[in-house]
């Protein structure tokens, strides 16, 4: 009757043997699966990202942010006001456009040199005519008298800076005969109105070096290339 005791004893044993092996497999397996879950959430859809810090960073912004050397800013010209006290600069110009003046630029930038952009207004001498409407007490009474313009088939514009400034800008004339004839139909209408001078100004585009001498080859290809364009004196900013 023992080795039948013995033989029950032995056959539990392994029964539980089996069964704790079998859970530990188990929770093993669970947890693989909970991680490759994981893992296949934080890869699919558009974008890649990973978590660090408790940051979620997209890959794709990280290879945006770590090239930046690779990122060309276009040179801008800084805007020269025409005024009669600028201070003056050697500057190759003027170009037409910017262009051409900054097609000049970036070949000098290219070997080396330190450029700098200039748009410069300069005086023509000869001036506009607009009819303007003096400003009015509020921007809401500009916009109903503006209204009312339209409703009558007159060209009118709000004006929003300057001195004029909440005023209507009903047309710009080449002439001042022409803008004075204007002038007089509108006031036969019943609206106050006057002429306001705007005096004329060309704009021309420099490329300025810092202190360096431009080189002679690129002042040789930039004549053959460009009409007027020379080394001269012009207004800056400095």
């Amino acid at each position: 009757m023992k080795w039948v005791f013995y033989s029950v004893l032995l056959a539990n044993l392994v029964y539980m043997g089996l069964n704790l092996w079998g859970q530990g497999a188990s929770r093993a397996g669970k947890a693989e699966v909970a991680g490759s879950s994981r893992f296949k959430n934080s890869s699919t859809g558009p974008y890649s990202f990973e978590q660090k810090d408790s940051r979620i960073l997209l890959l794709s912004e990280t290879s945006r942010s770590g090239d930046k050397s690779t990122e060309e800013v276009a040179l801008q010209p800084t805007l020269v006001a025409a005024a009669d006290d600028l201070i003056s600069c050697m500057g190759l110009g003027p170009f037409e456009n910017v262009i051409s003046a900054r097609g000049v630029a970036e070949r000098l930038k290219a070997i080396g040199y330190n450029v700098e952009m200039t748009a410069v207004d300069t005086f023509t001498g000869e001036s506009d005519y607009r009819v303007v409407m003096l400003p009015l007490s509020s921007r809401q009474g500009a916009f109903r008298r503006l209204r009312e313009l339209k409703t009558r088939g007159i060209d009118s514009f709000a004006i929003t800076k300057g001195v004029y400034a909440q005023g209507i800008s009903l047309g710009v004339f080449s002439s001042n005969g022409s803008a004075e004839d204007y002038r007089q139909k509108l006031i036969g209408l019943g609206y106050e109105v006057l002429l306001d001078v705007l005096p004329r100004v060309s704009r021309g585009y420099w490329v300025q070096l810092s202190s360096e001498m431009f080189p002679q080859e690129l002042l040789l290809d930039v004549a053959a290339e460009f009409i007027g364009v020379e080394v001269a004196e012009t207004g800056c900013m400095n």
